[in-house]
């Protein structure tokens, strides 16, 4: 699926289970206590293998690499005119990162595990940027909607290279755990309701 087609679906899927969320402040709110949890457990696992023990990795892959996607997805979703302002033309027709070939170079070139720092130091990144462009949520200078319309693509970039990252790193392929994620999550929202 093209970036455009993950948007659309994106917004359909917000539409129906996420409704009760109104204002980017609270979207944004939402979207970094998330990304906190995430980081928590990215942490942890990073921890717990350098000390030499392999905890169990599937909350990596099937909730902190595709919740960055959905949360990058949303964030795009809600700038939208900010993203589109300041990016290349075409960037909606891309596809979603799959750097599959780089897992295998990485393992034999001996950087393997340093992917999951990156991928956590993008989380990071991601995070402190949400936390400043809900600070510019009103601003309307110029300066100020340039600067925001910056953070706002950054956030976006380190979210996706951060669940690229962490598929990369385990040998999954992202857009398929993305969308088993959605499955999950909408089915999750239908017995709850």
């Amino acid at each position: 699926m093209t970036i455009r087609e993950l948007l659309q679906q994106r917004a359909e899927f917000d539409r129906k289970y996420w409704a009760k969320k109104g204002s980017r402040s609270e979207w944004l709110q939402h979207i970094t206590l998330h990304l906190g949890k995430a980081i928590g457990k990215l942490a942890a696992y990073l921890e717990q293998a350098g000390h030499g023990n392999l905890p169990p990795y599937e909350s990596l892959t099937t909730e902190v690499a595709t919740d960055a996607v959905g949360y990058a997805l949303q964030l795009a979703n809600l700038f939208l005119e900010d993203l589109c302002w300041r990016t290349e033309p075409g960037w909606q027709d891309a596809t979603l990162p799959d750097h599959q070939d780089d897992y295998f170079e990485s393992v034999t070139s001996g950087g393997f595990s340093s992917l999951l720092e990156t991928a956590y130091e993008d989380l990071l990144y991601a995070t402190s940027d949400l936390v400043r462009i809900s600070n510019q949520l009103d601003a309307s200078s110029k300066e100020d909607v340039e600067d925001r319309s910056i953070l706002i693509w950054q956030a976006y970039e380190n979210l996706l290279e951060t669940a690229c990252e962490i598929a990369t790193y385990f040998g999954k392929n992202l857009e398929n755990l993305y969308q088993e994620r959605l499955v999950f999550l909408a089915g999750k929202f239908e017995q709850s309701h």
